[in-house]
């Protein structure tokens, strides 16, 4: 008995998938980038922080070095206090740096960039080339009395929390004092 080939068939074939190395989830494609080679296979790792243990310990070394490489904060802000109803500055500066910068206050997000509409006492001030990105809070009060943070995104860094302390505007003195007589 003899078998011939059947040539009207399209040949099987398994999808095509790229090799391990370079798979990457959609959601991680845009967070992803290269940061090392290991022989002829790029290694993908993701650079957002919650997501780094995924990646093991010589890639971490690899990512945390590529992001210092390319941005270091040379000003963060500083725990400070101030009396109610004065305006303030909390540095924030990372030059080299051209991506997304984010103001956090006690955790919860203000705004992106020069973007703070959300917040009309608050504004980005600085040389936005010079990495810049200082936080003015126009007539404090006492609800700014919270921890601040400036985080740059895309490098995956976030500066020191700062307390900002704000004091009331009147002055109480407890004591006794002698009273006056009329």
């Amino acid at each position: 008995m003899h078998l011939s080939p059947l040539s009207h068939s399209p040949p099987v074939t398994a999808p095509h998938r790229p090799p391990r190395e370079q798979r990457l989830f959609p959601e991680e494609a845009t967070n992803a980038s290269i940061i090392g080679t290991s022989g002829r296979s790029s290694v993908h790792c993701l650079k957002m922080a919650a997501l780094r243990p995924a990646c093991s310990s010589q890639r971490t070394r690899s990512s945390k070095k590529i992001e210092s490489d390319a941005a270091v904060f040379t000003q963060q802000p500083t725990d400070l206090v101030v009396v109610a109803g004065q305006p303030v500055t909390l540095p924030c500066s990372i030059p080299g740096y051209h991506g997304m910068v984010l103001w956090l206050r006690d955790g919860m997000a203000l705004g992106v960039n020069r973007d703070m509409s959300g917040y009309p006492r608050y504004d980005i001030v600085g040389d936005h080339s010079k990495g810049e990105y200082h936080l003015l809070i126009q007539r404090t009060d006492i609800q700014d009395d919270a921890h601040f943070e400036c985080q740059a995104i895309q490098a995956a860094m976030r500066s020191r929390r700062a307390q900002l302390t704000v004091l009331g505007k009147e002055l109480f003195i407890f004591g006794s004092y002698p009273r006056q007589q009329w």
